[in-house]
């Protein structure tokens, strides 16, 4: 349970109908069949219904209440959060608990196996606290779900992760480590790299629009560069891994003939 926001901080801009705000924020989930005590529900349109026909439901079964949009909210007159887009107001909620989690997440991944794994964990893990990614939602809003739950009273959590490679030989090995493999030779060559795409950004005057540069110290500094660098395909010492497999297996065929 990610009990250390309280709702008002994760959804600054909402507006809160017959739900107390000040409540901690314990987790969330759009599924009634898997909802946790005290969660909030996750009201979202599907194929052939919609979240709101499963809110009553989710109150009788312990949510304290439910992340709905303003166009159908009228169609629920229990507790409720009431958001202009529920999936970017949950993005932006699971993003702030990420960013203020500092435990240890460890990652379950490989060619088979990972759910397997995971659920064997959950079956002899000593800690009932451990937040444990739920079955294989390994979409984007099964991620953010999973994150959601972000345990701040477990020193371990455990997810699956999906890297695409094109051959299975390939080690797990950083772009800019592949070719060079003294720690200090790699060092000095990222940091030419950062200063070099930093005053390119800067010339073309593209700090602000990647958020480049607006953090208070070096540190923060360094890795937003980092992560930009990443993005445009420059080597670093990141490794690009997805919470879905969809974009694990565009990466490993990616270059087949």
């Amino acid at each position: 349970m990610s009990e250390h926001f309280r709702l008002r901080d994760l959804f600054p801009n909402a507006i809160f109908s017959k739900i107390n705000t000040a409540d901690f924020f314990v987790g969330s989930c759009h599924d009634t069949r898997h909802l946790l005590n005290k969660e909030i529900f996750v009201c979202l349109k599907g194929t052939n219904n919609h979240g709101i026909d499963y809110a009553q439901e989710a109150i009788h079964k312990g949510a304290i209440g439910i992340l709905i949009d303003y166009e159908h909210e009228y169609l629920f007159d229990g507790p409720k959060i009431i958001v202009e887009d529920v999936q970017s107001a949950l993005r932006h909620a699971v993003q702030k608990i990420r960013q203020n989690y500092h435990h240890k997440i460890i990652a379950v991944t490989g060619s088979a196996g990972k759910t397997s794994t995971k659920e064997y964990y959950r079956q002899i893990c000593p800690d009932k606290n451990a937040c444990i990614s739920y079955g294989n939602w390994n979409n984007l809003l099964g991620l953010m779900i999973n994150l959601s739950r972000l345990s701040n009273f477990s020193p371990y959590n455990f997810f699956e992760l999906y890297r695409g490679q094109g051959c299975d030989c390939w080690k797990l090995i950083p772009k800019i480590a592949r070719n060079i493999k003294e720690p200090n030779k790699i060092r000095f060559l990222e940091e030419n790299i950062t200063k070099d795409f930093f005053q390119l950004l800067k010339e073309r005057g593209l700090i602000d629009s990647i958020s480049v540069g607006k953090k208070g110290n070096d540190f923060e500094l360094e890795w937003l560069l980092l992560q930009q660098a990443q993005h445009y395909e420059l080597p670093t010492r990141f490794i690009d891994w997805s919470g879905k497999w969809e974009t694990a297996l565009c990466f490993a065929v990616a270059d087949v003939s």
